[in-house]
């Protein structure tokens, strides 16, 4: 399930987060789908700080919620 919705708006395409309007109005249906990848990727840019390591415990720069594992935990030298 995904929290993002391409609604008709007029006589064009809105993107919706959460049943929440976000962005502009695009002119075809595509373009709306499209920005969709766009506003991922800012969200999991976002969503990157530090973060304790779910194996080892220690504190890492994490990419976002997709990375929970320190580097040395993820080749396996501990």
């Amino acid at each position: 399930m995904t929290d993002f919705d391409v609604r008709g708006a007029g006589q064009g395409w809105t993107v919706y987060h959460k049943g929440e309007r976000i962005g502009r109005i695009y002119n075809q249906q595509a373009s709306a789908y499209a920005a969709i990848k766009g506003i991922k990727r800012r969200l999991d840019r976002a969503r990157a700080r530090m973060r304790p390591c779910l194996c080892c415990g220690r504190g890492f720069a994490s990419q976002g919620i997709h990375n929970r594992l320190c580097e040395p935990c993820r080749r396996g030298y501990n």
